[in-house]
């Protein structure tokens, strides 16, 4: 595919996600109470959505017009206006859950690679009122630091495997009750290790930015670091408090049987890759138990109590069945 086709592509479906999810979150945020200022910061993020998402559809037009502003102003503050608007229809569709969750980050991460990260659609814009450097040209400096020093290769490619593969956990990871001593340390150690990574990742793109170019460049690569860090702490989080107390489980692990209060059953609840949630009273507090199979729920509809019969370790409870207490 060639780059504008792609870039066409991925404005137009970006722009029809971004509509979408705005016009299904707003019976959902009519419904919402609570304090005005976060009523109107809800609000006004569907607001961005739908105005993103209006000035996207068109394609060919909202390209020509982007390409003229970024020769105006520079590419950087351009990519900075489009990483700042990027993760909010992702946000805004949570409260529908209309558009599937991968299907939503599919388009989120075309839009991404065509308008902040690597930026095709920038590549032959000329930054005429200042000095910069468009994102393809930071990319070549990067590779050439990769290549001429082997030890930050292979700490750069670790840190950018380990960030990946958090991103795949983060979508396909089983469901764990972690253990109280473990939800704290290993919610501390994600945090740690989102922060090692996404530092290792994205310090370069700041090192090799020429001076005169750091004004102008510098706040893209400050919201992209922070959107890779917030996507870093969600994936290590499911890889420590999931992912681990499933495997040790699964390896070493008693068989227990653990009952909790139920807090609320919703069987048409739809969101991300959850559906049909039961929210639990746990030691450590409020749990969300989603994919509940169907008659389970039936059973636990009316009930006060349910029971998870599984394997637990020190970091936490994999259960396999749930039931309501005899």
């Amino acid at each position: 595919m060639k780059r504008f086709a792609f870039t066409r592509f991925a404005a137009i479906t970006f722009g029809l996600f971004a509509l979408v999810a705005a016009i299904a979150a707003v019976p959902v945020a009519l419904e919402r109470t609570g304090n005005i200022a976060a009523v109107s910061a809800l609000f006004g993020m569907i607001a961005v959505s739908a105005v993103a998402g209006a000035l996207l559809l068109p394609g060919r037009a909202t390209i020509a017009m982007l390409r003229r502003t970024a020769i105006r102003t520079g590419t950087g503050p351009l990519i900075t206006a489009c990483a700042l608007v990027m993760p909010i229809p992702m946000i805004v569709n949570l409260l529908s859950g209309l558009v599937p969750y991968w299907l939503g980050l599919s388009v989120t991460g075309c839009f991404l690679a065509a308008f902040v990260f690597p930026a095709r659609f920038y590549r032959d814009v000329v930054d005429a009122p200042n000095p910069n450097i468009t994102s393809h040209e930071a990319g070549m400096l990067m590779g050439r630091k990769i290549r001429e020093n082997r030890l930050f290769f292979w700490l750069f490619t670790t840190a950018g495997v380990l960030l990946f593969a958090s991103l795949v956990a983060y979508v396909i990871a089983p469901q764990s009750l972690p253990s109280a001593a473990w939800r704290s340390l290993g919610g501390t150690i994600a945090m740690l290790l989102a922060f090692v990574t996404t530092t290792t990742i994205m310090l370069p793109f700041f090192q090799v930015t020429p001076k005169g170019a750091r004004a102008r460049t510098w706040p893209g690569l400050s919201v992209l670091a922070g959107f890779a860090l917030l996507m870093g702490i969600a994936g290590y989080r499911a890889i420590l408090l999931d992912v681990t107390p499933a495997i040790a489980a699964r390896m070493v692990g008693e068989d227990v049987t653990r009952s909790y209060q139920i807090l609320s059953v919703e069987p048409r609840y739809h969101q991300k890759f959850c559906s049909a949630r039961i929210r639990l009273m746990t030691e450590t507090g409020p749990f969300e138990l989603c994919n509940v199979p169907a008659e389970a729920l039936d059973d636990l509809a009316q009930e006060n109590q349910m029971t998870i019969a599984g394997k637990a370790t020190w970091f936490g409870l994999y259960g396999h069945k749930y039931r309501i207490p005899d």
